[in-house]
């Protein structure tokens, strides 16, 4: 990846890390953005991530659906803005591809969702000021700390494990080639 400085163009890329193709009748996957809202930390970087309120001791990064007319830089902005209150930041890439995850029958039972699961469009984000951990409790999450890259995906609830795994591969083989201010 080059430094530049010119404004961020969202491409779609494919959809990789599919668990299964979809069968007639089946729901859809719900198109979603997912946030690794990153700091350089010495010789390493370190990832936001919230403690769900419906699911303590989980943790997971800044994401959302997107809302009818968004594009995917809209429903990022707006999920940083309503998660961790992040109004100021800088895209500093966009994964080449999506990843998929299933919800589990039962999160489907419970909740109502018209979905299958989620189809995430990942951006690695720098904050360009401090995202507001104090929001925890009001929503989403209950708690929301900096976590080392590399034992980010260790707190993930079981269904999304192995898309953390994947996405935070790939961001760990990025990041060092990122341009940080």
């Amino acid at each position: 990846m080059t430094k530049s400085s010119k404004p961020y163009a969202v491409e779609e890329p494919p959809v990789t890390h599919i668990l299964e193709p979809l069968s007639e009748g089946d729901a859809p996957y719900r198109d979603n953005v997912a946030a690794l809202v990153v700091r350089p930390v010495k010789d390493s970087h370190e990832i936001v991530l919230g403690e769900r309120t419906d699911s303590p001791g989980y943790w997971q990064w800044p994401q959302g659906g997107m809302e009818p007319g968004e594009d995917h830089l809209t429903t990022l902005r707006r999920e940083l803005a309503e998660e961790i209150g992040l109004h100021r930041y800088r895209v500093l890439y966009q994964f080449p591809f999506r990843l998929r995850y299933r919800f589990p029958q039962a999160y489907v039972n419970r909740l109502g969702r018209p979905y299958r699961g989620q189809e995430q469009t990942f951006f690695i984000v720098e904050a360009l000021e401090e995202p507001d951990l104090g929001r925890a409790g009001e929503e989403e999450f209950r708690d929301m700390a900096w976590f080392p890259v590399e034992d980010a995906g260790n707190h993930a609830i079981w269904f999304k494990a192995p898309l953390y795994r994947r996405a935070l591969a790939h961001a760990r083989e990025i990041l060092p080639t990122l341009p940080w201010d």
